[in-house]
């Protein structure tokens, strides 16, 4: 394995001329290495020839006509929305235009500051449901202090008295609950 190895890097490094090439003793390994490389440098050298052909021709100092229809074939290709989506899923990239990602990049920058405003207005309403229940923990444990069966006043129930409230006045039980018990004669003495 290193033996061949040894040979291929030395086929690659050394340029064989071609009475090497020819005799019948010459290993087929360096044949083919020769060829394949002889083939890259050709293949090198017409992309290197065209590119330039392109590179001149894009600042018309050569007037072509196969150089012309060749970046306009190129260009039609590039354009060509079925030739697009093969790009984009080979590259795994989204091509778009710099309208369209400056519309992207807005819309995200426009997100972003809404959450932001978002996040605050949760920030704030969490407090302000802390508080809330804070208060309805505390009106709870006013209303476990409620007795029913106390005196409110001549002769007059505490339970009588949240009923002539809801009756009279509509308000709702709680409240009148809470009526009865700021005068204190409706409060548990226990609690």
């Amino acid at each position: 394995m290193a033996l061949l190895r040894r040979k291929i890097a030395t086929a690659i490094i050394t340029d064989i001329d071609d009475e090497t090439l020819q005799r019948e003793d010459t290993e087929t390994i360096l044949v083919v290495i020769t060829l394949i490389k002889e083939a890259l440098y050709g293949i090198l050298i017409a992309f290197a020839v065209l590119s330039l052909a392109l590179f001149i021709d894009c600042h018309f100092l050569l007037k072509l006509p196969m150089v012309h229809n060749f970046r306009r074939t190129t260009m039609s290709l590039v354009n060509d929305r079925d030739t697009m989506i093969n790009m984009e899923e080979g590259s795994g990239l989204k091509f778009m235009n710099m309208d369209q990602y400056n519309l992207m990049v807005h819309e995200i920058n426009s997100v972003t500051k809404k959450k932001a405003f978002a996040k605050s207005l949760l920030e704030e309403s969490s407090a302000d449901i802390e508080k809330m229940d804070a208060d309805l923990n505390q009106y709870r444990q006013e209303l476990e202090k409620f007795c029913p069966p106390c005196l409110w006043s001549k002769g007059q129930l505490c339970s009588g008295r949240v009923k002539f409230l809801r009756n009279q006045y509509g308000v709702p039980r709680h409240i009148a609950k809470l009526s009865a018990m700021s005068q204190g004669s409706c409060r548990n003495p226990a609690m």
